[in-house]
């Protein structure tokens, strides 16, 4: 695995993990990003999908 550089913190928040690189697909705390814009996160157990649902459209 490799481990980028620490991007610092959002609004004061640190993620409590890190994002790292797997088998050539990059990984990210999604809950630490969809708090950042204010959003939720949405989880699908049937389908093992996870969703960002925020407020606005995100462009």
């Amino acid at each position: 695995m490799k481990y980028p550089p620490s991007s610092g913190s959002v609004g004061g928040v640190r993620p409590s993990d890190r994002s790292f690189i797997q088998d050539g697909a990059t990984f990210i705390p999604l809950r630490f990003v969809a708090e950042s814009i204010d959003g939720e996160v949405k989880w699908y157990q049937d389908d093992y999908v996870a969703a960002i649902i925020a407020g606005y459209n995100i462009k």
